[in-house]
């Protein structure tokens, strides 16, 4: 009986085959629904992934605006 995957993602998400392939379809320029049909991924769940698949550890706002937030309005 196989074991579950690693959890390998930035946010300890399975980096499962099937998700790869989609997260590639996607950087390849297929559409979502596209991307769904060819890996038999429910739509929902490749919108999901399509949105997740960027760390946040890698996030640096802090919540506040920059020091010079009306000099780059203007």
């Amino acid at each position: 009986m196989p074991s579950t995957p690693p959890c390998n993602g930035p946010k300890g998400e399975w980096t499962t085959p099937t998700r790869v392939r989609v997260l590639t379809l996607l950087d390849m320029g297929v559409s979502q629904a596209e991307a769904s049909c060819q890996t038999g991924v429910p739509h929902p769940t490749v919108n999901l992934w399509s949105k997740t698949c960027c760390s946040w550890d890698n996030h640096t706002c802090s919540g506040h605006p920059p020091e010079n937030v009306w000099k780059i309005l203007k």
